[in-house]
């Protein structure tokens, strides 16, 4: 029965069970973490092959003949720019290779915005009103980005199929309105892929600001659940050219979930006069980025079949956990009416929502009992969740084994607060 439809003794007696079955799981004080998109070890075991690809006898250059142990080459070499050009949908030569972060990338990006403006800027953001759009749930670091630079940040709903657009439309009619932040594949964590009708909107937006800039964080590309029908997201460039604002996005991706985190390649793309822009004052900053790396990445990989033949091996590992975790929520929660979550074909997360209000305690217990959670409210501007029921859920750094006590530890909590939540209006009545 659910849980709203049960007297007080028996929601009692339920909630001294589960105490005691929590107290069973939990007798070896492990914790398991939850919080963050990690691959797993096995998923980067199958990237320990590039570091046998440059040897001392190898040859370090490029296709265009540059050495890649020396200085210069402040955009990349061409190899990567190529393969992330591939990566991204993009020309190669709208393309900047970075080092192994993106979000280094989106933080150089909106400290130039801030500090000297974007190309077509007529003051820098710190001498103007900025504020700045984040369909939510959303990326915390995203919006802590912002946050450090003192811009007002605003959420937007999704809806099934992205961001809501029209909402968007309306904003941006306001010239202190700055950008948006979007992850338009897999969404940081709802899953969301957005429509073609969304991404052909956003292509033509005709903001107040003319230096309003997408920040396009395509960070899930090539993370498709079924490698071999993946879903196909249609490409921003496209549109971009027809409209003739390419300027207008600046996007980024990185192999940090496809090779290995810590030493993978990030790069941006944009428009060519926002590219030199860019260039500018990034060469006050580095003469180069690791073109080593660079290097090893792109003769290991080779290009966007090299990529998705290496997700296919470490994306099963990946789906199987996420398997794991919603199976048993939909075995232990799916009935009681007291939550729901996404069910994501791809990407690195589960948006999980409890009942209105319940989410902080939740995390609050979970923690209790090992399960190390973000913080509730993390996934939407200055940590406040309107409804308090929003947790991310991120489940692949744990083993199979780990995750399946995970998983029970964490639903278990879920019903632990609902009943605790039950019992309080019962007790009001």
């Amino acid at each position: 029965m659910k849980y709203k439809d049960l007297s007080k003794e028996e929601l009692k007696q339920i909630h001294e069970n589960l105490k005691k079955d929590l107290g069973n799981l939990t007798s070896e004080n492990k914790n398991y973490n939850l919080t963050r998109g990690l691959p797993s070890f096995d998923m980067v075991d199958f990237s320990n092959d590039m570091f046998e690809i440059l040897k001392k006898d190898s040859d370090f250059k490029t296709e265009d003949g540059i050495d890649c142990r020396n200085y210069g080459v402040l955009d990349g070499i061409v190899d990567a720019k190529k393969l992330m050009g591939e990566l991204m949908s993009v020309p190669y030569q709208n393309v900047i290779v970075g080092g192994n972060s993106s979000l280094m990338l989106m933080h150089f990006i909106v400290t130039l915005a801030y500090t000297k403006g974007l190309v077509y800027s007529k003051a820098p953001w710190s001498k103007q009103k900025v504020k700045i759009l984040f369909p939510c749930p959303g990326y915390d670091r995203h919006f802590d980005m912002c946050k450090s630079y003192d811009f007002e940040l605003v959420a937007i709903n999704f809806k099934e199929d992205g961001p809501d657009i029209e909402k968007i439309e309306e904003l941006i009619k306001d010239d202190s309105v700055k950008g948006i932040f979007c992850v338009p594949k897999y969404s940081n964590p709802t899953g969301h892929i957005y429509s073609d009708k969304i991404i052909r909107k956003l292509a033509n937006l005709s903001p107040a600001a003319e230096d309003f800039c997408i920040f396009y964080d395509n960070a899930y590309a090539v993370h498709d659940f079924d490698t071999e029908n993946p879903r196909n997201l249609l490409p921003i460039w496209n549109e971009l050219e027809k409209n003739k604002k390419q300027n207008m996005v600046i996007g980024f991706s990185s192999t940090s979930k496809i090779t290995i985190p810590g030493s993978g390649i990030s790069a941006l793309f944009s428009g060519s006069e926002q590219i030199e822009h860019i260039k500018k004052y990034l060469a006050l900053q580095i003469i180069s980025f690791d073109k080593v790396n660079q290097l090893r990445h792109t003769r290991f990989l080779k290009d966007l079949n090299g990529i998705k033949n290496l997700m296919k091996k470490t994306t099963p590992i990946a789906k199987s956990k996420f398997d794991l975790f919603l199976n048993i929520l939909n075995k232990e929660l799916k009935d009681l009416n007291i939550a729901n979550w996404s069910n994501p074909k791809g990407g690195y997360f589960i948006s999980f929502n409890t009942l209105n209000g319940l989410a902080k305690r939740t995390t609050e217990i979970c923690n209790k009992y090992g399960i190390n959670l973000i913080a509730a409210g993390s996934t939407f501007p200055y940590g406040n969740d309107p409804q308090n029921n929003n947790i991310r859920i991120a489940p692949t750094a744990l083993t199979i084994e780990e995750l399946e006590k995970g998983a029970e530890i964490f639903a278990n909590c879920v019903k632990l607060v609902a009943i605790e939540f039950y019992l309080r209006q019962l007790n009001l009545e």
